[in-house]
C-alpha cells in the first residue's frame, strides 16, 4: 500500500527562487534515500468553490506570500521511516532544513500530514 507525506509552506514571493533552488537539492536528496517520488506544486489560483474554503485563506497568506504544496510518495510507512531516517542522518540535511525554514514566511510552521489510499 502506497504511503504519502503532504507538507504546506507559505512563503513570501521574494524567495521563490531560493526555494525553488532548495526543491533542486531536496529532489536529490530524497531520491538518494529512497522516496519513490517528490513532487512540489505552487499554488495558482486563491479561488475556491461556493461552499469551500481556498487553500491560501488556510493558511493565511498574503498577496505578497506563495503557497506551496510537497507531496512525497513511499512504497508504505516503513519505507517512509527508513527514508526519513536516513535523510535526517545526511550530513547536508541540516543545513538544507536550516535553509528552507530561513525561507519560509516569519513565524510559519510548515503543515504536514501523512496519508493512504482509501480503498473502494
Amino acid at each position: 500500500m502506497e504511503h504519502v507525506q503532504i507538507f504546506l509552506y507559505k512563503l513570501p514571493k521574494k524567495n521563490h527562487e531560493a526555494m525553488v533552488s532548495l526543491v533542486k537539492k531536496f529532489t536529490a536528496l530524497y531520491k538518494k534515500y529512497g522516496t519513490q517520488d517528490w513532487e512540489v506544486y505552487q499554488l495558482n489560483s486563491t479561488e475556491a468553490f461556493e461552499g469551500s474554503t481556498s487553500i491560501a485563506s488556510t493558511v493565511s497568506s498574503s498577496k505578497d506570500e506563495e503557497v506551496w504544496v510537497e507531496v512525497d510518495h513511499y512504497k508504505d510507512r516503513r519505507a517512509r521511516d527508513k527514508a526519513v531516517g536516513a535523510i535526517m542522518q545526511d550530513p547536508s540535511a541540516g543545513a538544507l532544513f536550516g535553509e528552507m525554514a530561513a525561507t519560509l514566511s516569519p513565524g510559519f510552521s510548515l503543515i504536514m500530514g501523512e496519508f493512504n489510499p482509501v480503498e473502494v
